[in-house]
């Protein structure tokens, strides 16, 4: 990943487009900041998957206000998980980027509803949880359509990035600083 500046860019743009467009679409919340963390992950590895999915937490965060650190942990360690997936299984396993959309989806949205009522000092029944994964429904469905596109499209970005290094001339100038 050769481009850090992209990404964050693209977290940025995912983010808008999420705020913006989906409640005037009236479409669900897609989670388009973490499934693109999931779709770094899995294609770049781990470690990318991180950085991504930090900077794109971080955009919810600020734009949020609350809880700053929830979503960039969350989404790092979705990130993360989606790396690990990505080493130890074959990437382009059709249904893998679906079900760790829905997986990832469910995960984040569980952990930072507790960890709200936790700052809040609220209770928690297994009836509370049992309810809000109903709620989570339509949002889980979107993010099984979310994530396959998402996917694809960082995956066009590592194939174009990898046309370009073969295309570089050995020993010549590569660009950046020396």
């Amino acid at each position: 990943m050769r481009h850090p500046l992209r990404w964050s860019l693209l977290a940025l743009l995912a983010l808008w487009l999420e705020i913006a467009w989906g409640p005037a679409l009236g479409l669900p919340r897609l989670h388009l900041p973490l499934m693109l963390a999931l779709g770094v992950g899995l294609v770049y590895g781990p470690r990318q998957g991180v950085a991504v999915g930090a900077v794109a937490g971080l955009w919810l965060d600020l734009w949020t206000g609350r809880l700053v650190g929830s979503w960039t942990l969350l989404h790092a360690l979705a990130g993360w998980l989606a790396g690990k997936a990505g080493e130890s299984l074959y990437r382009e396993v059709p249904g893998l980027s679906p079900a760790l959309g829905v997986a990832a989806t469910w995960l984040v949205e569980t952990l930072r509803g507790l960890l709200v009522t936790a700052v809040t000092g609220l209770p928690v029944a297994a009836a509370d949880l049992m309810a809000w994964s109903r709620a989570l429904g339509p949002e889980l469905v979107a993010a099984a359509v979310a994530a396959p596109l998402l996917f694809r499209f960082v995956l066009a970005i590592e194939r174009r990035e990898r046309e370009v290094r073969e295309a570089e001339v050995p020993g010549g100038w590569r660009g950046g600083w020396p």
